[in-house]
């Protein structure tokens, strides 16, 4: 590498580091001493972090993370002094677009936790924000959904019984209706033997009467 190149590469990390410490904090509009004129407040995170000492892979206790969509995620993979010229400038460009810094915790947080904690001071959103949104909307959509799948499983389960109860009914009606039939027939059957008993017995009366009659009057 020669000497240009690296004294470029030197700059452009440097930029790099500025412009990460930038886009989290808000350079001091009140510097104590030299030592702290490069410090930045961040206004989200509530820190103090100076450009050199920015890092892509930061511990939890410093107190920040990074959220990157797409291939963007892969520029956290590497350390800032490791970088090349394009890998600088590609952090440059992506930095809150598909880069941003959130409190560490958002991203260990879940649900209304996680909005709540990536709500800035100012009150501006991110991507960031956005993406665990629309992570809570769908999460409510897949509840209402499955909500509504087990309504719609007991729906059916209760028509099911219901059509069970139907068809015992009609069946219970069918077999009421062939057994009144049934009942029907051997009454009409009765009724025709009893007519008939009754009309032999009234032919057997006459004709014991008209017997009679005539013994009667042959005694005479």
């Amino acid at each position: 590498m020669t000497r240009a190149s690296s004294s470029k590469r030197a700059l452009m990390r440097i930029k790099c580091r500025e412009a990460l410490s930038a886009h989290i904090c808000k350079l001091q509009s009140h510097h104590v001493s030299q030592f702290t004129a490069n410090l930045f407040v961040d206004e989200r995170l509530g820190l103090t972090i100076a450009p050199a000492q920015v890092q892509l892979q930061p511990f939890p206790s410093d107190g920040y993370s990074w959220s990157a969509t797409g291939t963007s995620a892969t520029l956290l993979e590497k350390n800032i002094s490791s970088g090349n010229i394009w890998f600088y400038k590609s952090i440059c460009q992506e930095l809150g677009r598909s880069l941003e810094a959130v409190p560490v915790q958002v991203l260990k947080g879940t649900g209304k936790d996680k909005i709540q904690d990536c709500v800035t001071r100012s009150g501006s959103s991110s991507f960031t924000e956005t993406i665990l949104q629309l992570e809570i909307a769908i999460s409510r959509l897949n509840e209402e959904l499955s909500y509504a799948r087990e309504q719609l499983s007991q729906s059916q389960a209760e028509n099911c019984r219901l059509d069970q109860a139907l068809t015992r009914s009609g069946n219970e009606l069918e077999s009421s209706t062939f057994e009144n039939s049934n009942l029907r027939n051997e009454l009409l059957r009765s009724e025709t033997s009893i007519i008939k008993a009754m009309q032999a017995l009234e032919g057997t009366a006459v004709k014991t009467a008209t017997e009679s009659q005539e013994d009667l009057q042959m005694e005479d």
